[in-house]
């Protein structure tokens, strides 16, 4: 009897199956229709925001004239009558005969908030009228700066 009753069970579930296969086979096919759909659009902006930004320098930076102009008074100022500074090419000249033509390069470089030093490279001029004779000559010179405390000129 245990024989019959999976017979039974197998010859079901093959009922089962033929049952669905045919139903699906004689049942309409539904009408297919097509619909156009539109793309969204999308639409970007492009938004420019500032933002303050704090920038902290460090190092060797350019800045306007005024401290190369200070550096060079100073340099006179510090060395202007030692003969050092007022010879060129083997001949001392007066302090009056000496003049600053242009400067070739120049940076500043920050060392805390009140410490900086200017360094430039320079073109002086060494005329001497009674003689004729002239000169130019490029020297490079460093000048620290603290405050509180008279420029140190480096040379």
């Amino acid at each position: 009897m245990s024989d019959t009753k999976g017979l039974f069970w197998v010859l079901g579930l093959l009922t089962l199956i033929a049952g669905f296969t045919v139903g699906a086979l004689w049942s309409p096919i539904a009408d297919v229709e097509t619909v156009e759909v539109e793309k969204p659009v999308i639409v970007t902006q492009e938004v420019i925001k500032e933002v303050p930004v704090e920038v902290i320098k460090d190092g060797i930076i350019a800045l306007d004239t005024t401290l190369l102009n200070t550096a060079v008074s100073d340099t006179v100022d510090e060395i202007g009558d030692e003969d050092e500074f007022l010879s060129c090419d083997r001949h001392l000249f007066d302090e009056d005969e000496v003049s600053f033509q242009r400067v070739k390069e120049w940076s500043v470089s920050w060392d805390g908030k009140d410490k900086h030093t200017v360094e430039y490279t320079g073109v002086w001029e060494f005329e001497d009228a009674s003689d004729e004779r002239d000169c130019k000559d490029t020297r490079t010179y460093s000048i620290l700066y603290e405050e509180g405390e008279d420029p140190e000129l480096d040379y």
